[in-house]
């Protein structure tokens, strides 16, 4: 199995004012690993139903670091949609939380987290499977239909995480914002790459996901200093903060998905003192594709 993790560099998570360091993502990744071995792990994908928190990003690095592909399943799209992308990818298992239960499908065997106490999983063994090059299945939008699902490659995510790194001059100690749907493949920027890496991720919860005045106040409080986004996200804040100030103490700015209008780059060059980055990808070359 091609390795993914690397614990000396792992970042730390803030979300919701609090701040999770390496050490307790590390012991957590461990604990979930455990409990997946004891629900039955195979090299089968498993569906992710887990709201946008720490423990949905803490999941996802356990998964890819066992082994097992998975699917992240936003719980707001409707009903009929979750069932065919579920149905589509032959989706046995879902790992979640009570609360979300009543978003997705009804006939599926769940994991529920919440409902499991794992105190120390120390010189425990995990259940041995088969090993799967697929790291992660996702769905593009489906504006032509049913949405496509795609299967991506372990050694095409490594291939981005060296790529990206080569490509792009992150600081040091790069914090980064977490602003992107787990439905959009450049989710993944923001939280594996970034963990792998050792950036700080500030994830944006649920409740302030739509707030351009909350995420200016969480990009100003940790002192955000690298930014991905398509440029019609960018040009939303442009309505809330016509010069976009809060963003001059960011460094890196990462813009892409639709096409960078010559106006909005001409702004953010006036306004900050950012490297600015014009990202292309689709889907199905894994993430970001050209810089």
């Amino acid at each position: 199995m091609k390795k993914i993790i690397d614990f000396e560099k792992l970042g730390k998570i803030i979300c919701n004012g609090i701040t999770y360091e390496s050490r307790y993502i590390r012991e957590e990744i461990e604990k979930i690993k455990y409990i997946i071995s004891q629900n039955g792990a195979t090299s089968k994908a498993i569906g992710i139903a887990i709201p946008r928190t720490e423990k949905l990003v803490i999941v996802i690095l356990a998964m890819l670091e066992y082994g097992i592909p998975f699917l992240l399943l936003d719980m707001h799209l409707p009903e009929k949609r979750l069932d065919y992308m579920i149905r589509n990818s032959c989706i046995k298992k879902i790992i979640t939380i009570r609360s979300c239960i009543k978003n997705v499908i009804k006939d599926i065997e769940y994991i529920i987290l919440d409902e499991i106490d794992i105190l120390d999983v120390q010189n425990t063994i995990l259940e041995e499977k088969e090993e799967n090059e697929i790291a992660y299945i996702i769905y593009t939008s489906g504006t032509t239909g049913n949405p496509k699902g795609v299967q991506v490659t372990r050694t095409g995510l490594i291939n981005f995480i060296l790529g990206i790194s080569e490509a792009i001059s992150f600081e040091e100690e790069s914090v980064i914002i977490c602003l992107s749907s787990v439905t959009f493949d450049i989710f993944f920027l923001e939280t594996v790459f970034a963990m792998i890496k050792g950036f700080t991720v500030v994830m944006v919860p649920e409740n302030e996901y739509s707030n351009p005045a909350k995420i200016k106040e969480l990009i100003l409080e940790h002192n955000v200093n690298t930014i991905q986004m398509t440029p019609s996200r960018m040009k939303w804040f442009q309505l809330y903060d016509p010069t976009l100030s809060f963003l001059s103490g960011v460094k890196v700015i990462m813009i892409g998905g639709e096409i960078f209008p010559q106006s909005l780059l001409e702004i953010l060059q006036n306004n900050t003192n950012a490297q600015i980055y014009n990202m292309y990808g689709p889907t199905e070359t894994t993430i970001w594709s050209t810089i």
